[in-house]
């Protein structure tokens, strides 16, 4: 895709990455870290360009790209997570990148992006571990029928900016050796928390039959 080109509008898939404890690497780096962050922004950007992304904002060690398309965006991805891997990185130095998938509604303006959306992908990216590339279920809906993207269920969890539980996924070739840990979020399932409370609203009939239930009998079954 050209620098001249539209930025992808309507249903956008959205990019947003991060360098895993950046803070520790650069007390480690020192002096020699801004020449680690420029190597690693230069990987993911040559496969941002390779798969049509649009990199809109790179704010310290993080990186927000917008895409036409969720398979374009996963391969990109999976792209840069290989060929960070292989970079001969310092003594202690080693990057090791999140990032995280999602699509939605979202229209440019002024050559930038002000939408839910880009909230909820840096949700997703924040539940990602280094080297891992978490993809909700809005994103995965969007995928054609493709035989060079694996992807497997990590479960569903509760994420800020949702209103209800996300269903993610990962690029399951970046996981051969089973190395990330859990999800860095609050399953929905298997806990023991309470659900919310929602309010019963719009059910005025269904009310009125309850309390006429009521006037009649000490017990009454819902």
């Amino acid at each position: 895709m050209s620098e001249a080109s539209p930025l992808p509008s309507g249903i956008v898939t959205f990019v947003l990455t991060d360098i895993e404890s950046s803070t520790k690497l650069l007390r480690r780096l020192g002096d020699r870290y801004p020449e680690v962050l420029e190597r690693h922004l230069a990987v993911m950007r040559d496969a941002w360009a390779r798969h049509g992304g649009r990199e809109m904002d790179s704010v310290g060690d993080s990186v927000l790209v917008a895409f036409p398309e969720a398979s374009a965006a996963l391969r990109a991805c999976a792209e840069a997570q290989r060929t960070l891997a292989a970079v001969p990185w310092p003594p202690g130095g080693e990057v090791r990148v999140r990032m995280g998938v999602h699509s939605g509604l979202a229209a440019p303006r002024d050559g930038r992006y002000v939408a839910l959306t880009v909230h909820q992908a840096a949700r997703v990216m924040s539940a990602a571990h280094g080297g891992q590339v978490l993809v909700s279920s809005d994103s995965v809906a969007l995928l054609s029928a493709t035989h060079d993207i694996a992807i497997v269920p990590v479960g569903r969890y509760r994420l800020r900016d949702f209103d209800e539980p996300v269903q993610l996924f990962q690029l399951s070739e970046l996981d051969a050796d089973h190395r990330f840990p859990g999800v860095r979020a609050l399953p929905a399932d298997g806990h023991n928390l309470v659900a919310p409370p929602t309010s019963f609203v719009g059910r005025d009939d269904e009310v009125d039959d309850v309390v006429d239930a009521l006037v009649s009998g000490r017990l009454v079954t819902l």
